[in-house]
């Protein structure tokens, strides 16, 4: 048997900005924390939109986040740099423990909030360091 070789090629055609997914459940142990919780949401919701410039025909920038990630030990090799984002997603699940469970004065007892980064600036490999100099050589 002989088969034809079809000359498969990848064709590349740029990159997207890079997103970044988070997930945290927030347990509180009182109403004043659930407050507390309350108060987080607000402020993500609060800078991840955009304002009114002008006569309202125009939006000001949502802002930026500065989003760092180290792990616990000696120097940051393990570290991941993520560049200047905007929060593009913020979801709020009040049923954190399958079921909605809240204070008398009816303040959440337990929240599960997700986020949405996405980048600002295309990453390139002159953004990332090489952590294994010579190990690999590309074409």
């Amino acid at each position: 048997g002989v088969a034809r070789n079809p000359h498969l090629a990848t064709l590349f055609q740029g990159t997207n900005f890079r997103s970044h997914q988070f997930q945290y459940k927030l347990v509180a142990s009182n109403e004043q924390e659930s407050n507390e919780i309350a108060n987080i949401i607000s402020i993500f919701k609060y800078h991840m939109l955009p304002s009114y410039a002008g006569e309202n025909h125009f939006f000001n920038y949502p802002e930026q986040f500065d989003i760092e990630i180290v792990f616990p030990g000696e120097g940051h090799k393990y570290s991941f740099d993520i560049g200047a984002s905007v929060l593009k997603d913020f979801t709020v699940d009040y049923t954190g423990e399958g079921a909605p469970y809240f204070f008398e004065s009816g303040a959440p007892a337990s929240v599960t909030i997700g986020m949405t980064f996405e980048e600002v600036t295309i990453t390139t490999k002159e953004n990332i360091k090489q952590p294994f100099a010579g190990s690999f050589k590309g074409r």
